[in-house]
């Protein structure tokens, strides 16, 4: 893989694939970028010592809770936005976004489930 113009996803993908297969000193010729070398260095670290394992392991669920919080608002932005604009098109008044932050994502579905239909039966 060395000396090729791999994009960095496919780098990232491949060491999170690998690095439980390959020795440390294998995967810094493989991956010699910075980043990877740290982290080969971290996970050289973390198999030593099961009490840093642990912390890993934490903060790592830390990070994809995180993770999957901000897709989750991604989202409900995505559907608040759709809500606004749909609400423009059936020319009604525009709901401020606080308000709309406050109500369920099924309530958010629902409403814009029926601005559509309003939207149809407008022709």
């Amino acid at each position: 893989m060395q000396g090729r113009n791999y994009p960095l996803p496919l780098f990232r993908r491949y060491f999170l694939t690998e690095s439980q297969n390959r020795d440390p000193d294998e995967l810094r010729k493989l991956l010699p970028d910075a980043t990877f070398r740290k982290a080969t260095g971290i996970l050289e670290m973390i198999a030593k010592s099961p009490e840093l394992r642990l912390i890993y392991d934490d903060r790592a669920k830390e990070a994809k809770d995180r993770y999957s919080e901000l897709k989750d608002a991604e989202a409900r932005g995505k559907l608040i936005g759709r809500i606004q604009t749909l609400q423009e098109l059936v020319s009604d008044t525009i709901s401020d976004d606080a308000i709309l932050s406050s109500q369920t994502t099924e309530s958010l579905e629902k409403m814009i489930r029926e601005l559509k239909l309003r939207l149809v039966k407008r022709g």
